[in-house]
């Protein structure tokens, strides 16, 4: 009675230990995926739909803040300016936040340049010569839980001190998705 006691007591402690680390261990398995180009499963790990949501009220908010301070300073053509991209942003984040496009800036391409070469405007470039890594860089990873279901990863760049944050959601017991990117957008201008 007292051995069966010690072994349900011992698998309680590794699937309380697995619950408390499974956060962690998604997050290398989105280094992982990162790293080795594999979009299928850093797919796996993002509620597109919420990130695309969330980006779009961090746009429309910043964007707002801009009407404001131009309808303040009368000038006409910078709020229409504004109002027009608020207009914009939901066609261009749909089309902007998906798989393919996470791949790209995942692996440190010159955006601009993966664009204009999907229009076959960009002639002459070495499409296998990456821009820079962004994985190469020594970023500077700071993680916590905010709640038992939520877990928050903020990330500082080190060229110039911005953060930007991933919240991650548990998905089942031990799963957990990207449900939203909080980004950088002091220099939206």
């Amino acid at each position: 009675m007292r051995k069966l006691l010690i072994i349900v007591l011992l698998a309680l402690l590794a699937l309380a230990g697995y619950f408390i680390a499974s956060p962690y261990l998604a997050l290398n398995n989105i280094k992982n995926a990162a790293q080795n180009k594999d979009i299928d499963t850093i797919s796996t790990y993002v509620d597109f739909p919420s990130v695309r949501s969330g980006i779009k009220e961090q746009l429309k908010s910043e964007l707002s803040k801009d009407i404001d301070l131009a309808q303040k300073d009368t000038n006409n053509f910078e709020t229409l300016g504004a109002m027009m991209a608020i207009g914009m942003i939901d066609g261009l984040v749909d089309t902007m936040i998906t798989p393919n496009n996470l791949g790209v800036l995942l692996e440190g391409r010159d955006f601009a340049k993966q664009l204009s070469q999907a229009n076959d405007t960009l002639a002459n470039h070495d499409d296998n010569q990456p821009a820079s890594n962004a994985l190469d860089k020594d970023w500077q990873i700071d993680t916590a839980y905010q709640s038992t279901n939520q877990f928050v990863v903020n990330i500082t760049n080190p060229d110039n001190g911005k953060q930007a944050q991933a919240v991650l959601q548990r998905d089942g017991l031990f799963g957990w998705k990207v449900v939203k990117l909080n980004l950088p957008l002091d220099n939206l201008k």
